[in-house]
């Protein structure tokens, strides 16, 4: 597969080679390493960002605020959970882009080390989704001012987040950012097996295993496993984004039409020529024009 533009082909070859071959003989440990080394080598944190650790609920997190702000009352604080389908991934290898995230809505970006499976499977992510945004509004955060965020299964787990709050009667927050969201681990979407083959971030096998890592003996429907499968109505605003020939472009689709028919307030993104998770990528015009519109949904959802 060849991609349209030069930027885009870029990112394509970038996600090729994400993993060495020893990486991957190392199973998850060495895949663990290797995608933060991806992130951090090819998008280092500017060195004006300010990062400190956080903990809450017990939890494990950076808070990132954007250089030449300053903390204030009433900001807006993204709660941003990492991708890597539930086994990669970290707070620090997110923080670049935290601070993209944390410019954007003119405030904070608080990323999660949530754990990761397979040693911790489901619902420790979850568990530690809700404890972290528990601890954030008991720190002072009005939930009216939070952003739930997340790229991949990290989008799918701000969701089940969000279904979780909904059903133990806790307040909402303001919105989810949902970016190419892994929303549905019986990878039933049409576009795994139609764009087979052509998505270097996400195939079929690795999303199994990734997904069976998680959920392990629990049921995959269960909408706090998949959140496409939840009942979305009373959830709030949700921006939505995906890239039209990626593996997992269904689950974003599905979710659209879902979230429409419960009658939430969404907004749909769809991107061509690109990659998955593609906001990772700063270079790409796509992500900068991606960002301007969470920019602007944030002002509106926040009030």
């Amino acid at each position: 597969k060849k991609m349209e533009r030069p930027e885009s082909q870029r990112a394509f070859d970038m996600w090729k080679s994400a993993f060495t071959a020893e990486d991957v003989a190392r199973g998850h440990d060495g895949m663990r390493e290797g995608y933060d080394r991806f992130l951090t080598t090819h998008f280092p944190a500017p060195d004006d960002l300010s990062v400190e650790n956080a903990e809450l609920g017990g939890v494990e997190a950076l808070r990132v605020r954007a250089a030449g702000a300053t903390a204030a009352d009433n900001r807006t604080t993204v709660l941003h959970f990492h991708g890597g389908g539930y086994m990669l991934g970290s707070a620090k290898g997110s923080v670049e882009y935290a601070g993209r995230l944390a410019k954007a809505v003119g405030g904070d970006c608080v990323t999660v080390d949530y754990r990761l499976a397979p040693e911790n499977p489901y619902p420790a992510a979850l568990d530690d989704a809700v404890d972290a945004y528990r601890g954030l509004v008991n720190s002072g955060v009005a939930p009216s001012r939070i952003l739930l965020s997340g790229e991949s299964s990290g989008a799918g787990l701000a969701l089940a987040l969000a279904l979780t709050l909904k059903m133990a009667g806790d307040k909402q927050p303001a919105g989810i950012i949902a970016i190419c969201p892994f929303a549905d681990l019986t990878l039933s979407g049409a576009s795994i097996k139609e764009f087979a083959g052509q998505d270097p971030a996400a195939n079929r096998d690795t999303l199994a295993f990734m997904a069976a890592s998680y959920f392990q003996e629990h049921e995959p429907r269960d909408p706090l496993v998949s959140p496409l499968f939840g009942d979305l109505k009373g959830l709030p605003p949700v921006f939505l984004s995906a890239v039209e020939g990626e593996s997992l472009y269904s689950d974003s689709s599905r979710l659209l039409e879902r979230a429409r028919e419960a009658e939430v307030d969404v907004t749909m993104v769809p991107v061509k020529d690109s990659v998955h998770v593609y906001t990772l990528f700063p270079f790409l015009p796509e992500t900068t024009e991606t960002l301007n519109e969470i920019s602007r949904w944030a002002r509106r959802v926040t009030g």
